[in-house]
Formats: C-alpha cells, sequence, structure tokens
C-alpha cells in the first residue's frame, strides 16, 4: 500500500503517471514525459479496494476519471498525453486504454458486479465430463482485460477430450511396439529361414535321416546405422503426438 501511494502522489503532481520519474530530483525524465493512459495503477487500486475498502482508492479513481476527461479527452475519443509537463496531447489512442483502463475504472466503482463474485452465486452447466460450476467468481484478466471463468478453462473445453485422443493412440503405439519386438525375438531363435525343397529334389544322404539344425547366428547391426523407426513414430515430435484435426 505504501509503494501504491507513492504513485498516487505522483499522479497528483502531474495528473498522470510519467512513463519514467526521477525520484531524487523529484520530476520527469528528458524524452518520457508521456502518459500513454495506462492501466496498471489503476487496476492495482481495483484489487487493493477489494481487498481493504481503503477510501483513499476511491480517490484516486476520481481523481484519475477527472484527469483524463481534462486532460485527453478529444472530439473522436482520448488521446496518448505526450507531455505531462504541459499536457501536450500526441495524435494516438492505445487500445488498452478502452480495454483495460476504462474497464478497470468501472470494476473499481462497480463492487456489485459479476466479476467480483465471491462464490456465493455460481451457474451449474451439464457437459459430457460432469457438472461444471461456472460463474462462481476467480476471474483471471488476459493482457487486454479480457475476463476469463478458470472453471470454463477446467472442464468446458474440449482438453480432456483431447487428451483421451492422445492417451488412446500412446497406448495404441506402444502396443504396436511391443507387438513387433515379440515378434523379432521369436524369429531370431528360430534361426535362418530355409526354403522348402522343390518337388522332384531328395535330400542328401547325409540329411536323409534327419534334418541338422544350425545354430542361430547373432546379427550385428553396422555402427554406423540405424534401424528404421516403426511408421507410429513418425507422429511424434519431440514426445508430442500430433492429431488430424480434419
Amino acid at each position: 500500500m505504501r509503494t501504491f501511494l507513492n504513485y498516487y502522489t505522483v499522479w497528483k503532481q502531474f495528473g498522470g503517471l510519467p512513463e519514467f520519474y526521477n525520484i531524487p530530483q523529484g520530476y520527469t525524465v528528458e524524452k518520457r514525459e508521456g502518459y500513454p493512459l495506462r492501466p496498471e495503477l489503476i487496476e492495482s487500486a481495483m484489487y487493493l479496494y477489494r481487498a481493504t475498502g481503503d477510501p483513499t482508492l476511491l480517490e484516486l479513481g476520481r481523481d484519475a476519471v477527472e484527469s483524463i476527461e481534462k486532460i485527453s479527452k478529444v472530439e473522436c475519443g482520448f488521446a496518448t498525453i505526450k507531455d505531462l509537463r504541459d499536457h501536450k496531447l500526441d495524435n494516438r489512442m492505445e487500445s488498452f486504454f478502452l480495454a483495460e483502463t476504462v474497464k478497470y475504472l468501472y470494476l473499481l466503482f462497480d463492487p456489485t458486479n459479476f466479476i467480483h463474485n465471491n462464490g456465493s452465486t455460481f451457474d451449474a452447466v451439464i457437459t459430457p465430463y460432469g457438472e461444471c460450476i461456472l460463474g462462481a467468481g476467480g476471474y483471471i484478466f488476459n493482457t487486454e482485460a479480457h475476463p476469463i471463468d478458470p472453471a470454463a478453462l477446467h472442464c468446458c473445453r474440449r482438453l480432456k477430450e483431447e487428451q483421451w485422443e492422445v492417451e488412446d493412440l500412446m497406448k495404441e503405439f506402444y502396443s504396436l511396439k511391443q507387438g513387433k519386438s515379440r515378434f523379432q525375438k521369436t524369429t531370431m531363435s528360430s534361426g535362418p529361414w530355409k526354403p522348402p525343397a522343390g518337388p522332384g529334389t531328395f535330400s542328401s544322404a547325409e540329411n536323409h535321416d534327419g534334418v541338422r539344425e544350425k545354430k542361430p547366428t547373432k546379427q550385428r547391426i553396422p555402427l554406423l546405422s540405424c534401424p528404421s523407426q516403426p511408421f507410429t513414430s513418425k507422429l511424434a515430435l519431440l514426445g508430442q503426438v500430433f492429431l488430424d484435426s480434419s
């Protein structure tokens, strides 16, 4: 809270927060005097007010609204402040001003908004994976302050189905691999294959009483060669199996 109040002091000094501020000199840094209407301080005020209920945080919100209205408002929107020393404006409005700054100001002054839900109310939705609890609070804001419900990410997307598909594919892959390994062992133990005798041919006297079996010879793979991989292993790249999405 102390750090936040220090930032608030700078805001009251200029009517906004410069990009860089020289603490020993108590003034802006050359070529960093602008304020593109960033949301971070107002976002912090919203979270701190939810946690503490300190009215000082509402005062900052009021000052922010008044400063932006007085300094930045133009005919077609709200312009970036190019220089906080004389409130000179730039010919641009950043997207995060509407997506984040205005949104956090709204949420700061709207304590009953559904975003602030503490879990007392929720919606139960039946999905193929079971019951899904939505709208219970704990929203996560992405970089442009779009609220994301963690419960929706957990049970209402196709994530589990995709995981099951990958698991089934991996089981099939290892099953084929083990089957091929057993087949290779059986082939090696039975010795080299001999073609059958053709019709009208006779065994030599040496083999007339019985067929002599030759001892299996160990096959040696050259050091600089690699045995070909089964086709299923080509589906894997760095351990990740890619499914056909079509």
